[in-house]
This record gives C-alpha cells, structure tokens and sequence, in this order.
C-alpha cells in the first residue's frame, strides 16, 4: 500500500470551529524557554513550558535560533552549491534539493550552530541522527499546494523483507518505505526557516494534538480546507513538529520565495538488514 501524503481522516468531517486547541510560540530567548500562547486576536500570554507543549500539540516554534547573517550565510551556499545531479529539482535555482547534507555539505556547521543545538538537547534528546534531509523552496514558478497529510515513510538504502514494513517506493537511488508507527512515532522533524512564512507564501497549517491519533487513512473522512491552525515562521525560527501531525500548506500568491531546510531526526535503529539513506550528526 502506496502511503505518502493521505489527506484525511478517520474521525468526523473537522471545520475551522472544530475545538482544536491553538500553536503556541516563544520569546526570543532560547535560554528561558518562557513560552507564549499566539491566540486569534495576535495578543501574547506566558504559558507552558517547551517540553509539554511540544508533547501536547506536536510542534512548537522557536523564532530566533539564526540571526540575518546566519540565515545570509546559509542562503550563499545553497546558491553556491553545483546543482547538478538527480538529487536537484529546478536546474540553477532549485526547489528541491534531496540529501541536502549530503549534497550542500558547507551547510552542516551552519546548521548546527550552538542555538540550535540547545533546543534540540532540550527538546530531543541525546542520541538522535538526521536521518532525512530535504530542502524546498516555493519560488513563483514552482508554486504548489500540500492537502493535509501526515508524513509516512521513511528513506532507507536499499529494500529488505522486513516485518511491519511496506508501501515501498523507489526515488533517486534510495527507498522509501512506510515503517510501523512506533518508528515514526521517534521522528521529530525540524524546519529551518530562511524567509518569513507567512499564510501569503504558504505558512504549514497544522492540526494541533493530531499527531496522538496514530497513522489516520480513511479515505471518506477528509479534512476541510478551512481546518487547522496557521503557523507563522519568521526567518531564522525553526519549526519543530511529530511527523504524524497532520499538516498542509497553500501555494503562495505574494511572489515571494519560502526556502526552508526539513530535517528529520530519529534515535531509531532499524531491524537488520535495514538502514537509513542518511545519518547525520547535528548535536
């Protein structure tokens, strides 16, 4: 079974009134950690800590982690890099770029600098590899939408008849499988914002607390397009999020670029004889 981007549910048909509970934010300092909950009317109240609410709503945002120079730095060289090669989608101005660690290797000590690495020893843990590494970019002439979905599969080398493991699919060389939800469940994606996400260029809109549903597949149940929470990142922010949160995302319509670095981190090992298409060390 083919499992990549399934738009639904396995619940009631959910609108913009359904009682979901609202995404909080932080304050500038990573090292309070005082967290603010972002309510409709755009006014600022202290909250919970990180810890709980990332555990409660499946992602939590974290606004300065770069600063303008930083964020230039990265953007250089990606631009710099050969793009060339099946891993880049665009030509010289790509969208997409699969193995970014692997293909932008300047990027890694950019990446990890010392913010980003105390939010993930908070928030993460010891133990976790970026496993996964993609970068996008919503540039005018590659605009898209994203239905609600869940992320469902993971990058493995090469396929093997493991237990629990199925959908297999073929990209570039590499595997992509659906692992059982104890796998995905050890995911914890990050997003490294290079510009402003906006609901004009295509901010995620989330489900907050979907991701306790498990993996949801039930195609007569979809998601309203008006559900969800929209998510706003300003450049430098990071998004941290469960992979099983649903999520999705509109095309953009201020022309404006939204260039961000995915990457997914696990502490998993995989049963023999399987292993990641990439591990990493960040942190």
């Amino acid at each position: 079974m083919f499992c990549v981007g399934i738009p639904v549910l396995s619940m009631p048909y959910a609108t913009k009134n359904t009682p979901y509970r609202t995404g909080y934010t932080c304050r500038k300092s990573i090292s309070t950690r005082t967290f603010i909950h972002h309510n409709e009317r755009n006014q600022y109240t202290p909250m919970q800590d990180i810890n709980t609410t990332f555990r409660q709503q499946g992602y939590v945002v974290e606004p300065n982690v770069y600063t303008g120079a930083e964020v230039a730095t990265l953007i250089a060289a990606i631009e710099a890099a050969p793009a060339i090669g099946a891993n880049y989608r665009g030509g010289a101005q790509p969208f997409a770029i699969r193995s970014f660690l692997q293909e932008v290797p300047a990027v890694l000590p950019l990446v990890a600098n010392a913010a980003l690495k105390q939010l993930l020893q908070q928030v993460v843990g010891a133990g976790y590899h970026a496993v996964r590494a993609i970068y996008f970019n919503k540039p005018p002439i590659a605009n898209w939408l994203v239905p609600w979905h869940q992320d469902l599969t993971i990058s493995v080398k090469e396929r093997a008849p493991v237990a629990g493991y199925s959908g297999w699919t073929s990209k570039n060389g590499y595997m992509s499988v659906c692992p059982p939800a104890q796998v995905l469940e050890r995911i914890v994606t990050l997003r490294i914002h290079l510009d402003d996400a906006t609901a004009a260029n295509g901010a995620l809109q989330v489900l907050p607390g979907s991701h306790i549903w498990g993996i949801t597949r039930k195609e007569d149940t979809p998601i309203a397009p008006t559900a969800g929470q929209l998510v706003p990142v300003p450049a430098g922010g990071v998004m941290l999020m469960r992979p099983l949160l649903f999520h999705a995302s509109q095309r953009t319509n201020n022309h404006a670029h939204r260039r961000v670095i995915h990457i997914e981190l696990s502490d998993v090992l995989l049963p023999h004889p399987l292993q990641w298409a990439e591990r990493v060390t960040l942190f």
